[in-house]
């Protein structure tokens, strides 16, 4: 997603279990239309449900580190190698932090 306003909204929404358009409105200083296309726009994503009356919308992913999982799922990305790889990565670092530590 090249949007770092819906980015930012993502990462919002997905700390709730249900939301209305006026959170995303405080949390990111919008005027209503604006928040308002940034919800039909989380819709569209699939981040959010459909609307059911005035009742606050449906969080489909329970953090926003799921919705990343999913979305790189859903384009073929080997979660499981990933996965692999950063844990990889972060006990390298903790290694050499370790290591910076020892020494000082």
């Amino acid at each position: 997603m090249d949007d770092p306003l819906i980015e930012e909204a993502i990462k919002i929404v997905c700390q709730y279990e249900r939301v209305g358009v006026s959170l995303v409105q405080r949390r990111l200083s919008l005027g209503y239309v604006k928040a308002a296309q940034v919800f039909d726009k989380l819709e569209e994503l699939g981040v959010i449900g459909h609307a059911t009356g005035t009742e606050p919308r449906k969080v489909n992913y329970k953090s926003y580190g799921d919705y990343l999982a999913r979305k790189a799922i859903s384009k073929g990305f080997n979660y499981q190698a990933f996965m692999y790889r950063l844990l990889h990565q972060a006990s390298n670092a903790l290694q050499s932090l370790g290591e910076k530590i020892y020494k000082s």
